[in-house]
């Protein structure tokens, strides 16, 4: 199966997993996101009260300069991990 089809299927099927982490979900957007994406091209949100949306940010920015292949293919992989 071609990169790209995998990882849509995967990105669908890790919808159906009954745990996750909130460390792997983190890992999980910041892939998906560099994937789909690149490199992250917004800055990072300020103020207190934004824990969340900075933690989605560093979560992207973790994968900077990553392609978009090697995302996906860790992205598959991480997947794959959790629904063991």
């Amino acid at each position: 199966m071609p990169l790209l089809d995998c990882f849509y299927k995967e990105s669908k099927d890790v919808k159906k997993l009954n745990y996750v982490s909130d460390d792997s979900k983190l890992k999980l957007y910041g892939l998906y996101k560099q994937a789909t994406i690149g490199d992250v091209n917004c800055p990072r949100p300020s103020g207190i009260f934004n824990i969340k949306e900075k933690a989605k940010y560093d979560a992207w920015y973790e994968n900077k300069d990553m392609s978009k292949e090697t995302a996906m293919f860790e992205y598959i992989n991480l997947v794959s991990e959790l629904q063991q």
